[in-house]
Parts: structure tokens; C-alpha cells; sequence
């Protein structure tokens, strides 16, 4: 038990056939927080949390055969208790984002493969909130200009918050984070997707107070109110899809 595995239906008939369950990695207790994305190209990659060593990992299906090869997995950062909550996404050029949380400092933290080789490289690890405990139960999202949008919650606020890269260089001025719902006890349990014009939207749990729901109709966004521990809806304002 413990392990890490990927499953690809390769004869495309919606079930487990013989060979398409694969162990992607068994040293340890790996696996958590997996976090899996498609290149461009089509090959896979996941992002995990490896509980024996608390560090975040990394595997790349570099020959493309869905299957794991020796040097396909990597640590990509080692340094305390790192790699919770992990979210992996890759852009339209290929470059790949892992963004996790950092429970020895309480912060949300990103690597960004700038030089596309699949490997943490001097200064590709950043942090990008340390206001408070940050970083659990993240949704991230890129867009087609390969910004990155995430969501992600502050437990000393309570808050939903999200960080829009909006000059896509990875690093996150304070004016690209931003409070999305700072009723009691949101921010947990949530999704992030964009919509086909670049808008972020996100759905998030209210677990305490009487919140509000928003349902895309054809006519626009409606809101209405709902009852507690109901689900709310966010959608990102014109500033986030600009640009």
C-alpha cells in the first residue's frame, strides 16, 4: 500500500484491462495530493506528496508510454514538510506549474519550470503568499496567454483567495492577490475553472453562514441566496481576463 498509480485506457473501452493500471511509484508512502496534467504533446505528468520524506515529487512521462521509466520521477523540493495540496498545470508551450503548500512555514509556494527540462532548478521555486497560513486546498488554472490563476485558502482569515499571474513571470506581487470571499469559513473544498474567454470561476464550500449561489444562465450570472453550507459561486471580475 502506499503507492502511487496511474491508470490510461489504452484500448479506449472505459475499463481496467489487463496492463493499463500502472505503479508509478511504491518507495515509500507516495501518492497523496496527486495532481495529474497532460503536455501539449500528450504525455503525462503528476505532481504528489510523499509522506515518508514530506516532500513534494515529481514524475514526467518522458518516452511518452504512460508507464513509469527509471529517471522519470524527481524530488522537487525537500526542505521541510512540502508538497501538500499540490496542483499541476502545464500551458500551451509545455512549461509545467506545480503549486503546493509549505506546511513548515504555513505559505502557498510554486515551482515554475521556466526551462521546460522537467527539473527544480535554481530560483524556479518561489513563494508567493506568507501573509498568515496559506496555501491549503488549492485549484489552479492557466490560461491561453499562460497565466496562471489559483484559488486558495487563508486559514487565519477564513478566506478564499486567489492569485492571478497576470505578467506570467511566476512571482506574486500583492497586487495580484486578492480576498474573493471573506465570509466565516470559506475557502475550503473548492474548484477553479476558466471560462472558453479566460474568466476565472470558482466554486467554494460555506461551511458556517448563510452564503450565495451564482448560476450562469443565458441571460448572464444570477445570484440568489441559498441556505448554509451551501455552495458558492464565484466569477472573476473583467480584470482578471484582461490581458
Amino acid at each position: 500500500g502506499g503507492d502511487l498509480k496511474l491508470w490510461h485506457d489504452s484500448d479506449d473501452n472505459a475499463a481496467a484491462s489487463s496492463g493499463e493500471l500502472q505503479v508509478i511509484d511504491s518507495s515509500g508512502i507516495v501518492g497523496r495530493f496527486a495532481s495529474l496534467a497532460l503536455t501539449p504533446g500528450g504525455r503525462a505528468a503528476i505532481a504528489y506528496y510523499d509522506d515518508t520524506f514530506a516532500d513534494l515529487r515529481l514524475w514526467y512521462d518522458a518516452d511518452g508510454d504512460f508507464a513509469y521509466d527509471s529517471g522519470e520521477r524527481r524530488t522537487l523540493l525537500s526542505t521541510g514538510s512540502v508538497g501538500q495540496y499540490s496542483t499541476l498545470v502545464i500551458d500551451a508551450t509545455g512549461r509545467a506549474t506545480v503549486l503546493f503548500f509549505d506546511a513548515s512555514a504555513g505559505d502557498l509556494r510554486g515551482w515554475f519550470d521556466a526551462n521546460t527540462n522537467w527539473a527544480a532548478d535554481a530560483g524556479e521555486i518561489r513563494t508567493l503568499d506568507s501573509v498568515g497560513t496559506v496555501g491549503r486546498f488549492i485549484a489552479g488554472a492557466v490560461r491561453s496567454n499562460s497565466a496562471v490563476v489559483a484559488t486558495y485558502y487563508d486559514d487565519e482569515g477564513t478566506a478564499l483567495k486567489l492569485w492571478h499571474d497576470a505578467n506570467t513571470d511566476g512571482v506574486a506581487p500583492s497586487a495580484e492577490i486578492r480576498a474573493i470571499d471573506t465570509s466565516s469559513s470559506v475557502g475550503q473544498y473548492f474548484d477553479l475553472m476558466l471560462t472558453p474567454g479566460g474568466r476565472a470561476v470558482s466554486t467554494t464550500s460555506a461551511a458556517r453562514n448563510a452564503s450565495v449561489k451564482a448560476i450562469f444562465a443565458a441571460t448572464g450570472w444570477v445570484v440568489e441566496a441559498s441556505q448554509a453550507n451551501a455552495m458558492a459561486v464565484w466569477q472573476a471580475e473583467p480584470w482578471e481576463a484582461a490581458g
